[in-house]
């Protein structure tokens, strides 16, 4: 053992995990006989097992599974140890229960260990369970490393003081962490008030009513809209020009005009009233260029050229600015088909539910980059402000109208370019645009401060509670005391007590009979 026995604290003892415990293994009744799974011993996996240590079981299995599976069944006050996937998790065994083959079981000593003091103890050993992991696909430690773990011995009576202490000094931790938890989900509502607020004319006075008060004239949204429909037409007009010139060609008439797409029309009938001075229309009228769908880059290709902008590098309100993307291998046509530019709006085309639909208003800091195949790219109407755009799209009903025909998937869903095109927005005046993106962001910016130092706050948390953790099995959470009958002797009394348990096991494993006969008569 590697233990530094030097720093221990006087009264202490250490010791190999086997020579304290009987450790337990789990497995898995086949899942295909039904009765097994029909009795009423418990029996967990991992998942069974929260961050707080307790167990809630969700399947019970039968006597007849055990005896034909490899699980096996432990006593309360057993200490579950999640050995491979989620690994470091434990837990204690209110009541006789089995478990899968994720996990080993620490049976105590009974009387001589304090089952909470042994959980503690070995939640420690989370970061040596890491380090140690032999695994691939899925980390885990063997029986062997288990066993082979140190565990720092206090006499019996000062284990019972650290959980004690420990326990307080939680208490007070957790009041704080809930605390804490209570202004993350203030933060999140206020959010989405403000969001809300803003695309339904409520964050900001309306140019309607500021023109009333300032005895002036405005331009309605009706106004703009159709400022926006004619540059729409023109720059189609435009880009068809290009093409015939791109030929060699020249129209002979008017006829090609014919061509054009008219927009999406919103069922207003199914919309809320607009507030004064603002007007329905859908996405489909603000778009001038696109919907673009991204790039797919296989993995070989990544490493080194173009920044690329991927779904994990934006949510809500944040991104990762271009030197910290990732980079791919793209030829010159690919990554002029493919770069933002500032004032792009980037959705997310395919992902899970609750990450689908969200948006990204590029900034300067997002650039030079491209983007990958799971979003699309869209460019806006100079009069409209994307950041508006982006607003309502963050905004809990914005996200409902761009959502309602997405397709579903099994843990995955997806909206096409139609679905964006068609998406309802509700447009104000251009001034009132301006003041409420303003206005909007200062809001947010602001919730964004508190939120960072919610979260710094919870980090700090975690580490104070590591401290303690640390502190009480370097014996320094709770003094020693030199009456306490010091561990060398309750390690002694342990081990006695093992070799007990395992001569009368031996016994009887020899006069045993064959799993489901019976033992004959002596």
């Amino acid at each position: 053992m590697s233990a530094d026995h030097h720093n221990l604290p006087e009264g202490w003892a250490v010791a190999a995990v086997r020579d304290l415990f009987d450790i337990v293994g789990g497995g898995t009744p086949s899942t295909s006989v039904e009765e097994y799974w029909q009795g009423d011993i418990p029996w967990i996996t991992s998942a069974d097992i929260d961050d707080q240590h307790r167990i809630t079981p969700r399947r019970w299995i039968s006597e007849k599974a055990i005896e034909n599976s490899a699980t096996n069944p432990v006593p309360p006050g057993s200490v579950v140890v999640v050995t491979r996937v989620g690994l470091g998790k434990v837990g204690i065994a209110e009541a006789r229960l089995c478990f899968s083959q994720d996990s080993q079981a620490l049976i105590l000593p009974r009387g001589l260990l304090n089952p909470t003091y042994v959980l503690l103890h070995m939640g420690t050993t989370v970061g040596v369970f890491r380090h140690i992991s032999r695994g691939t696909t899925i980390s885990g430690v063997t029986k062997k490393q288990l066993a082979d773990l140190e565990f720092r011995l206090a006499p019996l009576p000062e284990q019972r003081r650290i959980v004690a202490e420990i326990e307080k000094q939680f208490t007070r931790l957790e009041a704080g962490v809930a605390a804490l938890k209570r202004v993350e989900a203030s933060l999140k509502r206020y959010r989405a008030a403000v969001l809300k607020a803003a695309v339904e004319g409520r964050l900001v006075p309306t140019e309607a009513e500021l023109a009333r008060r300032e005895g002036r004239s405005y331009e309605p949204a009706s106004e703009l809209l159709k400022r926006i429909l004619a540059e729409r037409r023109a720059r189609w007009e435009a880009d068809q020009l290009t093409k015939f010139r791109a030929c060699g060609k020249q129209p002979k008439d008017d006829k090609w005009k014919q061509g054009y797409g008219e927009p999406f029309q919103p069922v207003v009938a199914d919309l809320p009233d607009a507030p004064e001075g603002w007007i329905w229309t859908t996405m489909s009228a603000l778009v001038v260029d696109g919907p673009q769908n991204g790039l797919y880059v296989p993995k070989s290709r990544y490493g080194e050229g173009s920044p690329i902008l991927r779904i994990d590098d934006f949510q809500s309100g944040w991104s990762r600015p271009s030197a910290e993307l990732d980079r791919v291998r793209v030829g010159d046509r690919d990554a002029a088909v493919y770069a933002l530019r500032e004032g792009d709006l980037v959705i997310n085309r395919v992902n899970s539910p609750s990450h689908l639909g969200k948006a990204l208003l590029v900034q300067d800091k997002n650039l030079p980059a491209i983007f990958e195949s799971n979003m699309m790219r869209l460019r806006l109407t100079s009069p409209v402000f994307a950041g508006y755009v982006e607003l309502y799209l963050r905004a809990p009903d914005g996200r409902v109208r761009l959502m309602s025909k997405a397709k579903w998937a099994v843990n995955q869903a997806s909206i096409n370019q139609m679905d964006v095109l068609a998406t309802p927005v509700p447009l104000p005046p251009a001034r009132e645009q301006q003041r409420i993106v303003a206005e909007g962001e200062r809001r947010l910016s602001v919730t964004d401060e508190i939120e960072m130092q919610v979260e710094a706050n919870l980090k700090r948390a975690e580490r104070l509670r590591q401290a303690i953790l640390k502190r009480a099995f370097e014996g320094k959470l709770v003094p020693q005391d030199p009456n306490d009958e010091p561990a060398s002797v309750l390690l002694e009394r342990i081990r006695h007590t093992k070799s007990q348990e395992s001569a009368v096991h031996s016994l009887r494993s020899k006069t045993a009979a064959p799993r489901g006969k019976l033992r004959p008569a002596v």
